[in-house]
């Protein structure tokens, strides 16, 4: 019967133990498992904090970071279309142009150009309104001069002007005859055959100036109608005269040689000596003879 109870026992406490056992390894597993998990968690944790990123994280970033700009071959495509269109647009202004046709600039330019000889309209009017103020006053002078005693009449004035403008009109005629070859204009001498001259009429009209060097002066007389030259020199005869005064101490060779030729009158050549000695021996005998 003990031995009953103590087999009974034991077969329940051979359960309990393996119970108690399988729960503890079951425990350990489990402590095991979060140790595993926990250790990656925290590896990822301390990575964020240094400042890493997954690659999700760094593939958004990237695709955000991008959207402003646009891919190369879509640049390139762009590009090679407005290259394209500028072509097109160059071609035709080359066509216009060749046509006649003129950019704004150009027609803007060439309008600006043809104005320039003409008055805007508000600076006209207002040159007229200066005028016609100023003509107004001088309306007031005329009535005034008018009441105040008899002065020419327009048919008085007319024939003043018709006979003033008659005599402008016969010297302007007498210039442009002058001026072109005509009437009695001036014209250069002939020149001087072998020699040289110089012409003082340059062109038509325009007379040359004329410079004086020393020992040369000029003068204006004659009420300067006349150029009087001078000349400060001596004349051929007043040179002569001086070269004679002065060669007055010496000769000529001529009158040098005359001189020396008197003074050896009283003299002989060694010919003349040598034969008047030679004539003197013919008495006397020499040595050998």
């Amino acid at each position: 019967m003990n031995s009953a109870i103590t087999s009974a026992n034991n077969a329940t406490l051979a359960g309990v133990a393996a119970n108690y056992a399988l729960r503890t390894v079951t425990d350990q597993l489990a402590l095991d498992l979060a140790a595993k998990q926990s250790g990656p968690d925290a590896s990822i944790a301390a990575l964020q904090a240094a400042g890493f990123q997954t690659a999700a994280q760094v593939a958004s970033a990237i695709t955000t970071a991008l959207l402003p700009y646009t891919e190369t071959t879509g640049l390139n495509s762009l590009l090679a279309v407005r290259d394209g269109r500028l072509d097109g647009a160059e071609a035709s202004i080359s066509t216009l142009q060749a046509a006649g046709f003129q950019t704004s600039a150009q027609v803007a330019s060439a309008i600006a150009s043809g104005l320039l000889p003409y008055v805007q309209q508000a600076g006209l009017d207002a040159a007229l309104a200066l005028r016609d103020s100023r003509l107004d006053g001088h309306d007031a002078d005329i009535l005034a001069l008018q009441s105040a005693g008899p002065f020419a009449t327009s048919s008085d004035l007319t024939a003043a002007e018709t006979s003033l403008q008659s005599a402008i009109d016969a010297i302007l005629a007498q210039l442009a005859a002058l001026t072109a070859g005509g009437g009695s204009n001036l014209i250069n001498a002939q020149a001087w055959s072998g020699e040289i001259t110089w012409d003082l009429l340059l062109g038509t009209n325009t007379l040359r100036n004329l410079h004086f060097s020393a020992p040369l002066s000029v003068s204006l007389q004659n009420d300067n109608f006349t150029l009087s030259l001078a000349c400060d020199s001596y004349s051929i005869a007043q040179a002569d005269a001086a070269i004679a005064t002065a060669l007055l101490p010496y000769e000529t060779a001529a009158q040098r040689d005359a001189a020396i030729a008197a003074a050896l009158i009283a003299y002989s050549t060694t010919t003349e000596m040598n034969a008047a000695i030679a004539a003197a021996l013919l008495q006397y005998y020499t040595a050998t003879q």
